[in-house]
């Protein structure tokens, strides 16, 4: 205290200031909004929150010393409001001010709602919360699709009749899964696209594209709101190919033989690679190393390039490639724009053996063969081919004289043998020969005609021997007409050929040994 005029002072003791009673309530930490019939925590997927309650006097002072009992009041007064209980406060403790979790808390009907407390002795002090928008989330709802669609081609998969838990039409979201869980991508890997659908007032739908052929697949998606939970199925969903955009060929085995029928399997795609629908017939082309390759189908009696038709976009059939070669491709189209694409690269090696081809130059009688002899194995579309005959020996003879060393007994990868490595020779008629080969087993033959020169000079015949003997006797000093032929061993005149004879004159001796000429 101070004295007015001296100015005197002095000072009391230590004083506390206890609250005054019971005034009011505030109550603060709700959430702007939640989901019909779901808790604060679970409608907005952050637990851990709380409203809290504090008392106050009169004067905006903490009442710190409460130690009253409210209770919960709300707006909302649906029977399926969820508020905590009636509770004590405690001093010291809560000393005026108490958290309860959000997930004590539960409101119905849409709309602002708000949260009450009071004091159950004094109901004049009591709390309001701000308001709270109570959406009507989403309880039940019906999903449905078409039940055809085609790959690539957006549709519409709609909700109706989504309502709350009071049969309120619902808004909300729906997020668009598959119910199997699977991908679904089409062949060439391309996802499909799922759009979430949002629902307002009790409706919606959004567009959705599928990339893979199938079906039909009963329920294929589900729906669930992402606020409730609330899930629906789909009926049974058909998923048809897009138009026809190329050709593939199932993979081709490496090797195939030449001449040799081997099957292939071609599908008309769309631009996803599902498998069309397909039924027209396509041209095929074989394609390597080598160049164009002739390759003929079965459907055609092996004349034509031709496929069969297609069935359900397929078509399996034996094909036919002539020529070996290497890194060999099939491909074509269907005359009308849609092409094949490239198969795998495969090699085509010669087919079986069928016959030999004998390649012989000119020879000369009574000589081993030189220049160019060989044999050639060939398979039925002459494309040269391996063969053994290490022990399927091969056997060459002529028609006429007589083939010496003439006995293939080896292995031939290339298929062209040497015959010059044998020491081939011929004896007989000069002259066109046929000379064949044959295998002695299998029966495989191969033959040619070869041109026979006379041998070396072997002795003179004096052909008109027996005009001239006719003619005795003769007088010394008369002319006489003597016809010689130089000829080789064989008696083949010296008449062509690199032994082609000639002279100026051939001495003649008669038995009394003087000189005649």
């Amino acid at each position: 205290g101070t004295d007015s005029s001296t100015g005197a002072t002095a000072l009391s003791g230590s004083v506390t200031v206890q609250p005054a009673a019971i005034d009011h309530f505030v109550i603060s930490g709700e959430p702007a909004s939640t989901s019909s019939g779901l808790d604060f925590d679970t409608a907005n997927g952050s637990p851990g929150n709380s409203i809290t309650v504090t008392a106050y006097d009169q004067y905006n002072n903490v009442k710190t010393d409460y130690t009253g009992t409210i209770t919960f009041s709300s707006s909302d007064l649906d029977a399926g409001v969820v508020l905590p209980a009636d509770y004590t406060f405690t001093s010291p403790g809560d000393d005026g001010s108490h958290d309860f979790g959000w997930s004590n808390f539960t409101l119905v009907t849409a709309g602002n709602q708000t949260i009450s407390v009071a004091d159950t002795v004094v109901g004049t002090a009591t709390g309001t919360s701000g308001a709270i928008n109570v959406v009507s989330g989403i309880a039940s709802f019906t999903l449905s699709a078409p039940a055809t669609v085609t790959a690539g081609t957006p549709f519409s998969l709609s909700v109706s009749n989504a309502v709350d838990s009071l049969g309120n039409p619902a808004d909300g979201t729906i997020t668009v899964t598959f119910t199997d869980g699977l991908s679904h991508q089409a062949p060439d890997g391309t996802s499909p696209t799922l759009a979430n659908i949002t629902v307002t007032n009790g409706s919606g739908s959004a567009n959705q594209t599928l990339v893979k052929a199938e079906g039909p697949i009963d329920n294929m998606f589900k729906g669930t709101d992402s606020s409730t939970g609330a899930t629906a199925l789909s009926g049974s969903v058909t998923v048809q190919p897009a138009a026809i955009d190329h050709f593939v060929v199932d993979t081709v085995l490496d090797p195939q033989e030449a001449g040799v029928p081997f099957e292939i399997t071609i599908r008309a795609v769309d631009q996803y690679n599902n498998t069309t629908n397909f039924v027209n017939t396509v041209d095929l082309q074989a394609t390597g190393d080598g160049g164009a390759n002739t390759i003929v189908t079965e459907d055609s009696g092996y004349t034509t390039n031709v496929t069969g038709n297609f069935v359900n976009g397929v078509w399996t059939g034996k094909v036919r490639i002539s020529g070996s070669d290497t890194n060999v491709y099939i491909h074509g189209d269907d005359g009308s724009g849609h092409l094949i694409n490239n198969s795998n690269t495969f090699n085509v090696v010669p087919g079986i053996l069928h016959h030999f081809d004998l390649v012989i130059t000119p020879q000369v009688n009574d000589q081993g063969f030189v220049a160019t002899v060989q044999i050639i194995g060939k398979d039925v579309n002459g494309n040269t081919r391996a063969f053994d005959a290490s022990t399927n020996n091969i056997i060459l003879t002529s028609d006429v004289g007589v083939l010496t060393n003439n006995t293939i007994s080896v292995n031939v990868p290339t298929g062209i043998f040497d015959l010059t490595t044998l020491g081939l020779q011929y004896n007989g008629p000069a002259g066109q020969i046929t000379i064949t080969a044959t295998q002695a087993v299998t029966g495989i033959t191969g033959s040619t005609t070869v041109t026979i020169y006379p041998g070396a000079p072997d002795h003179f015949t004096i052909i008109n021997k027996a005009a001239i003997e006719a003619g005795s006797p003769y007088i010394a000093g008369q002319s006489s007409n003597v016809k010689i032929e130089v000829q080789d061993v064989n008696n083949n005149v010296l008449n062509s050929g690199p032994n082609e004879f000639s002279v100026g004159g051939i001495v003649l001796d008669d038995a009394d040994g003087s000189q005649n000429t």
